[in-house]
């Protein structure tokens, strides 16, 4: 893995990169990770003299990217998959909603991948709904978020899983040109519509009659007995709603 070769081609793009440890997907091994990400290539060749055989790490949110990761998650204890894409797509695809053709990454091996698109203005907005489709195996990735490009390599003590490999194009880029994700996917990780304002029911009278009201009841309390701290309390309030009164 030549870190310098691949981080130089994808700068080309206006991605933004970052060096991460050989062999996995974290940690970044520059100060700020992916915030410090760059696509200058006098910065990209001073990492790569430190790091020449590092992962190279996407910085998508800097670079105007938006990542659906399609995953799957076997638990060898219970038999079943903790979390599969492919039956949600299934019936994505059932309901007439497909992914375009875009660059692909087959993630390690098996059937992991990548799917590279350009962000919409505004898209970082809907990011608290991104991982709304996590637990069915799809994961939308934008923002402060990060990918892993070919094709740096997975060594099984580096991965969570064990599964080790190495990232590859299926479908590589040809430039920075991408297509935004679908309309049907954008429609639903929008944020739902907020709740129509109920209007409280109107004051009898109108405002002016509701402070008269107030302020006959006080005034009329405000005499009698001594001025315990009940009545002290009334005195002031009635002051205060006689001036709102005359006010209006």
């Amino acid at each position: 893995m030549n870190f310098r070769t691949h981080a130089l081609r994808y700068a080309g793009f206006d991605w933004y990169v970052f060096p991460i440890a050989p062999g996995g997907k974290r940690p970044p091994l520059i100060e700020g990770g992916v915030n410090s990400a760059s696509n200058n290539p006098a910065i990209i060749d001073h990492w790569a003299q430190t790091w020449p055989n590092a992962n190279v790490g996407l910085a998508l949110g800097k670079s105007g990217l938006v990542a659906v990761d399609l995953d799957i998650k076997f638990n060898p204890q219970t038999g079943e998959f903790a979390y599969d894409w492919r039956p949600t797509l299934a019936a994505w695809e059932r309901d007439g909603k497909r992914f375009p053709e875009v660059p692909r990454v087959r993630s390690r091996g098996g059937e992991r991948f990548h799917l590279y698109f350009r962000a919409p203005k505004g898209f970082s907005s809907l990011s608290h709904e991104l991982k709304k489709f996590a637990n069915r195996g799809v994961d939308v990735r934008t923002g402060n978020m990060y990918t892993v490009l070919p094709p740096s390599e997975a060594w099984a003590d580096k991965m969570e899983d064990g599964i080790a490999g190495v990232y590859r194009w299926e479908v590589a880029p040809l430039g920075p040109a991408l297509p935004e994700p679908p309309k049907w996917l954008l429609d639903q990780l929008r944020r739902p519509p907020p709740p129509k304002y109920k209007a409280r029911a109107a004051v009898p009278n109108g405002l002016v009659g509701y402070v008269a009201a107030l302020h006959k009841v006080a005034t009329a309390e405000k005499g009698t007995g001594p001025k315990t701290g009940r009545n002290h309390e009334l005195n002031k309030q009635a002051h205060l709603i006689g001036r709102l009164y005359e006010a209006t």
